[in-house]
């Protein structure tokens, strides 16, 4: 289950368990996940083996070690969501400790095909190199922790020239 914050969205979501976590992922953990150009929080809430039509995003990382919820809470929460017309994940969020989900982060992903667009500056120079040494996207805060507050408006600047994405 992924909080998008629309009811209009409220539905589970698949997402691919990278290498690293297979094995090691439950149902009930929470998780960070792309989502729309920013990272949500998520609880997984089931497995299955079935191949999906869709190219699936992997889920980017456990935000806590052990499950928050386990498998009687999400069937309450499903009860909860018929019952009271409200979505599957806010009902989710009831049961989890507090702070279990911090603020979502910002991913900023440079795009392909653009290499002919003239940077103006040093700083969207090595925004640029560093996305692409890290694989193509980072958070703005990772940005921001690696180039300063002033990434903010660098990357501001490179989405309007169309040469990177939120």
């Amino acid at each position: 289950s992924v909080d998008t914050g629309l009811m209009s969205l409220d539905k589970v979501f698949d997402y691919k368990i990278p290498e690293e976590l297979i094995g090691s992922l439950k149902i009930g953990h929470a998780v960070s996940v792309p989502f729309g150009g920013t990272r949500k929080n998520g609880i997984v809430v089931g497995f299955t083996d079935n191949e999906s039509e869709y190219r699936l995003k992997n889920i980017l990382k456990v935000t806590d070690e052990e499950p928050v919820i386990g498998e009687n809470e999400i069937r309450l929460a499903s009860f909860m969501q018929k019952r009271y017309v409200a979505s599957f994940h806010d009902c989710l969020k009831l049961m989890c400790p507090p702070g279990t989900f911090s603020r979502e982060e910002i991913l900023v992903h440079i795009n392909t095909g653009n290499e002919n667009i003239s940077l103006h500056s040093v700083n969207q120079e090595r925004i640029v190199a560093y996305l692409e040494e890290v694989g193509g996207s980072a958070s703005l805060e990772n940005l921001k922790a690696v180039f300063g507050d002033g990434a903010a408006s660098t990357v501001k600047a490179l989405i309007d020239k169309g040469v990177v994405t939120k």
